[in-house]
């Protein structure tokens, strides 16, 4: 029912995609980084990641961190 308030408020499909797609940007490198995080710290040692899905968890939160304020940018022009 939200999502359908919402396009009667806006009116603009592209615009709610825009809005959608500028909100997922931020938060992708928050989920990546909270899943680094909670490995570390909540998962039991013999459960946790490896070192490889640990170090490309790394590069994921380090490219969409780069990635986020691209894309915010590129939407304000």
């Amino acid at each position: 029912m939200l999502p359908f308030v919402v396009f009667l408020v806006f009116g603009d499909p592209v615009a709610l995609l825009t809005l959608a797609g500028s909100i997922e940007a931020v938060q992708i490198p928050l989920v990546a980084a909270l899943v680094l995080w909670l490995n570390r710290r909540a998962v039991p040692p013999q459960l946790r990641a490896g070192r490889v899905a640990a170090a490309l968890a790394v590069a994921a939160v380090v490219f969409f961190t780069a990635f986020a304020p691209y894309h915010l940018w590129q939407q304000t022009l």
